[in-house]
């Protein structure tokens, strides 16, 4: 078995694991089996760059997010230990990859030859038209200038274990570019041609890499369409609106401004300092936001995330958070979070005013007990219920409701 088809064996090792484990009755094998399949899956990911794309893009996770479901809620009738920290592990370690560090390294330990070439364009813009990139195997780098003009430079760089096969490689690849009124668009073709040839690429064969760099240059006014798979996207503050999908890569964002934001992160890790309105999805890997005014959250089998304050609105979805942290300041008006096993801490400022609703099933509550005031509270074997306020009754409403997970407000 070659490094690819084992990293896809292990990967879905934890699936097959809870299967075998859902008749088992000792939570000790379990906890024994998972904490070596865990393990394992580190190791591997630290030791592989494209083969993890390559194996993570093939697995059905729909399917294996029913079954896992179903097997924690089995797993917590039956007190054994919960499988949920197997699939928090995975979206830990997708997280932590250094992508553009894995790039780098099979670019310059190549033993074959190498072959490069620069393509750069340069057009004029109008406020009005939107600048799209769809790139892969590389990274987008945005910045700002002062000019009413968008510059894009890629660079193309091939490896293969002979001159002639780098050329031809370097040649599979073209910029597609088209220009309207309203859009200034670069898209990566790469032609796949020989089949050989690609599934040698994607299986990280030891003497052949491809990596495709976009640096581009652009007025912060224009709104902005960005998509890159297996790789970075570095981007400075911008006024415009921002759409952009990362998979496989990371993402780093300075200040957007815009007011129609929308943000989908998979298997990369993303860190964002500041969101003026947007939505955000967030599945397999890690997410930190700085401060928001109002935003719209989905997170899924994430690493633990955590913003660290929103200042008007935030509507949160959570499943499988290894830990979710919210911080909620002065002028908050309203904040819904809805969780299913993942533990959620809201940590308003102290001069904050809220009422709120606490429903929780199997979980804690945890307040702080001088800036709480609970009006009404219902309390069972399987579900608690509170309501109240922060400092004083007020317009302003704070909703959590959360399935398998302790609630913090304090």
């Amino acid at each position: 078995m070659n490094r690819f088809n084992s990293y896809i064996a292990l990967t879905m090792a934890p699936l097959l694991l809870a299967t075998a484990l859902s008749a088992q009755s000792t939570r000790q094998r379990l906890h024994k089996q998972e904490k070596a399949t865990i393990q394992s899956i580190g190791q591997l990911a630290t030791e592989l760059s494209i083969d993890v794309a390559a194996a993570v893009s093939q697995i059905d996770f729909e399917t294996r997010t029913l079954d896992t479901e179903n097997l924690i809620a089995l797993s917590i009738e039956q007190h054994l230990s919960p499988i949920i920290h197997q699939t928090g592990a995975i979206a830990q370690e997708i997280g932590q990859l250094n992508w553009e560090q894995s790039w780098e390294s099979d670019m310059n330990h190549i033993l074959g030859f190498q072959k490069e070439k620069i393509i750069e364009k340069i057009y004029p813009v109008t406020n009005r038209q939107t600048i799209s990139i769809d790139n892969q195997y590389g990274k987008i780098a945005i910045h700002n200038w002062a000019r009413n003009e968008v510059k894009v430079t890629v660079k193309v760089r091939t490896a293969e274990n002979s001159e002639r096969q780098a050329q031809e490689a370097l040649d599979r690849v073209r910029i597609d570019q088209s220009k309207s009124e309203d859009n200034i668009s670069f898209k990566t073709h790469i032609d796949s041609g020989n089949s050989n040839w690609w599934s040698l690429l994607t299986s990280g064969a030891a003497d052949r890499a491809l990596r495709i760099d976009y640096d581009v240059y652009l007025p912060k006014g224009n709104d902005l369409a960005l998509a890159n798979r297996y790789g970075a996207i570095e981007l400075a503050d911008r006024e415009g609106n921002v759409a952009l999908s990362v998979s496989y890569g990371s993402l780093r964002v300075g200040h957007l401004n815009g007011q129609d934001n929308s943000l989908l992160i998979t298997y990369s890790k993303a860190e964002l300092e500041y969101l003026n309105e947007g939505d955000i999805a967030v599945r397999y890997g890690g997410f930190t936001l700085s401060e928001a005014e109002k935003l719209t959250l989905s997170l899924s089998y994430t690493s633990g995330s955590e913003i660290g304050k929103v200042n008007r609105e935030a509507d949160i979805s959570l499943r499988y958070s290894g830990g979710f942290k919210m911080g909620l300041g002065p002028d908050i008006q309203k904040a819904n979070v809805a969780a299913s096993y993942s533990n959620v801490s809201i940590e308003p400022v102290t001069e904050a005013a809220f009422n709120f609703n606490v429903a929780i099933s199997y979980g804690g509550f945890d307040y702080d007990r001088d800036r709480i005031n609970i009006s009404s509270s219902s309390e069972n074997n399987t579900s608690k219920s509170y309501s109240g306020y922060w400092n004083k009754a007020t317009g302003n409403a704070v909703s959590v409701s959360s399935r398998y997970g302790a609630v913090s407000l304090k």
